[in-house]
């Protein structure tokens, strides 16, 4: 870990020699994988080096977060890219059930959601309780994501199975982002539609 933080590639790749089980050792908090530090670093060159090394490119931390969740949290597109290329598992969810799609909305990390997608990422897979990317994006203000996810195919009108079953133009109206608001209307959402409580959007 120390030379991975230090950026040392060439010792990092003379130290990971025939240890791919500690490569992908998943231990206990607050320690991570290999992987999943350098792509919190955004090191696409140190990524390629444990991936060589067998590394395996789904390792998961104690939480369940991959290291493509880890980047698309922190908006870390080399890195993302490296492990995309590697074959990670676009739609693998968190233990919270949070896909890193979910993950890139909620942050707003719009590059790395605008990768993600094309790498054939689900637009709709939502977190525990149905709420979706595009919920999360509306109640988080993240316009720039919303629209991408509109374009890939997200459903303006899927509800969740909390929070009162709000779909994402009740979450925006909610919080009174109009901006959000309008792409939802564009995008077809139905202003009629009723949550737990019998409200509409309006």
């Amino acid at each position: 870990l120390k030379l991975l933080e230090q950026g040392d590639g060439e010792a990092l790749a003379r130290s990971c020699q025939g240890k791919a089980s500690a490569l992908n050792h998943r231990p206990a908090l607050p320690g991570v994988p290999l992987l999943l530090a350098a792509a919190t670093q955004d090191a696409a060159d140190l990524i390629r080096i444990l991936l060589d090394a067998k590394a395996d490119v789904n390792v998961m931390d104690a939480n369940g977060a991959t290291a493509i969740s880890v980047a698309a949290r922190r908006g870390a597109t080399s890195a993302l890219r490296e492990l995309l290329q590697a074959g990670a598992e676009v739609n693998r969810p968190r233990a919270s059930g949070a896909t890193p799609i979910y993950v890139a909305a909620q942050a707003g990390t719009k590059e790395c959601l605008a990768l993600l997608l094309e790498a054939s990422g689900d637009p709709n897979a939502p977190k525990e309780g149905g709420f979706t990317p595009a919920c999360v994006a509306c109640l988080t203000n993240r316009p720039a994501c919303l629209a991408l996810l509109l374009r890939a195919g997200a459903d303006a009108n899927r509800a969740s199975m909390i929070a009162d079953c709000f779909t994402p133009l009740h979450v925006a109206a909610h919080f009174g982002h109009t901006a959000l608001i309008e792409a939802l209307l564009n995008a077809g959402a139905l202003v009629g539609v009723r949550d737990a409580q019998g409200r509409t959007a309006r």
